[in-house]
């Protein structure tokens, strides 16, 4: 894996050699952590798949854009079809967790060529839970008032995810670290951007094979939701660990890429 910056959109990423005969996994991250939450996978698919890692704008070692509407989840969605594209990517698997899962929706309505997708705790009927309801309004205001200060844009780095140990949804340890290095205002700006819009219906668009993988104790996304969710999607397949959480792909990378590669020996090549 070879580590690169994307002037064109300010954007960090991790490559394998772009073989043009293998299928491409693109692995996005959520909010907040950065691309490092995949160096524990990347070993296990190098072999078989080319691998692009990269780190959503205001994240990691990306560059910070300055406004507001930088955050929306289809901008976002275009750093990544613009750095496919930049990279000669043809086929390829969106493997997304929690926000990036919205930003692999509008990716796979816009660019063609995707085989399969995965979904590591999708966000669905997030209007329904009570954490947003409760955080939605809070959100938004503190956003507003944000956005009237600037920030620096320069990059942040990488967190060290095995130095945590096993972390928990929403733990202080975990936010304390990964929230001053994204900063604040990108939290909140990309939030309130999750939190104003209604992607529920783009899911029943998504005609390749889906595995959704999720967490039996999320407290962020429900697994009730995404119950309901595979049971819309007759080319989805669900897995649940019962031992899972939110931040599940932190403490579990090698089970869930075993997971992830019995799925993908599944695929017709």
């Amino acid at each position: 894996m070879k580590e690169s910056f994307f002037e064109e959109r300010g954007i960090y990423y991790r490559a394998s050699e772009i073989r043009p005969d293998r299928i491409t996994l693109v692995l996005i991250h959520g909010l907040t952590p950065s691309s490092a939450v995949w160096l524990p996978y990347e070993p296990h698919f190098e072999s078989a798949y080319n691998i692009v890692s990269p780190d959503l704008r205001g994240h990691g070692k990306s560059l910070k854009p300055g406004r507001y509407e930088d955050y929306r989840i289809e901008e976002m969605a275009k750093d990544i079809d613009a750095l496919l594209d930049h990279l000669g990517v043809e086929k390829y698997i969106p493997v997304s967790s929690s926000l990036s899962c919205l930003i692999t929706l509008v990716l796979l309505k816009n660019r063609p060529g995707a085989v399969a997708a995965i979904f590591l705790n999708p966000l669905y009927g997030t209007k329904k839970i009570l954490l947003t309801r409760i955080t939605e309004a809070l959100v938004a205001g503190l956003a507003r008032f944000a956005s009237l200060f600037s920030y620096s844009n320069k990059p942040g780095k990488h967190t060290d995810y095995a130095s945590l140990g096993r972390v928990m949804d929403l733990s202080p340890k975990l936010m304390f670290r990964e929230i001053p290095n994204t900063t604040l205002h990108v939290y909140l700006f990309c939030l309130d951007n999750l939190y104003k819009r209604d992607f529920d219906p783009w899911w029943k668009d998504v005609k390749v094979p889906i595995l959704l993988i999720h967490g039996e104790h999320d407290i962020i996304s429900p697994v009730a939701q995404i119950r309901r969710l595979a049971a819309t999607l007759p080319n989805a397949k669900l897995v649940v660990l019962p031992h899972g959480s939110h931040v599940m792909p932190l403490n579990y990378p090698d089970e869930i890429a075993g997971i992830m590669n019995s799925f993908l020996k599944e695929l017709p090549h």
